[in-house]
């Protein structure tokens, strides 16, 4: 098994679920900002909504993708599973990048997505490799 496939996985795992917690909690911040604005001016900001909302999934996505990449960082027959995962990540932070020119943000999520699928590849391949025996 190719341990630095494996310890890339799990740590890009790790911090994206570090952050995609923090996205949920800044969703639920903006949800409550956007219904502050509401009952307090009567103005309803239908971009701050839809931003959290964004956000959320987001999160949400990004949660689950740390949850699966320290699940299966040990199984390279799941290597393609997290490869396309990655993959969709990192097509949302280009996608998000795009949409709401928070440039900071999309970097961070595409290169955790990029070293995801690196990681995922390696699994792949040490899959796909004979191991040699020790006899």
């Amino acid at each position: 098994m190719n341990t630095l496939g494996k310890v890339l996985l799990k740590v890009t795992g790790i911090l994206s679920i570090i952050g995609g917690v923090m996205t949920i909690i800044i969703s639920f911040v903006a949800t409550g900002s956007a219904q502050m604005l509401t009952l307090s001016m009567g103005i309803y900001d239908a971009e701050l909504t839809i931003g959290a909302v964004i956000l959320l999934i987001s999160g949400i996505l990004l949660l689950a993708l740390g949850i699966l990449g320290i699940k299966y960082c040990a199984k390279p027959q799941k290597a393609t599973l997290l490869l396309i995962s990655g993959a969709i990540i990192a097509a949302l932070s280009v996608a998000s990048m795009i949409l709401t020119e928070e440039l900071i943000g999309g970097i961070i999520g595409l290169a955790l997505s990029v070293l995801f699928i690196i990681g995922a590849v390696m699994n792949k391949k040490s899959a796909s490799t004979p191991q040699a025996s020790t006899a």
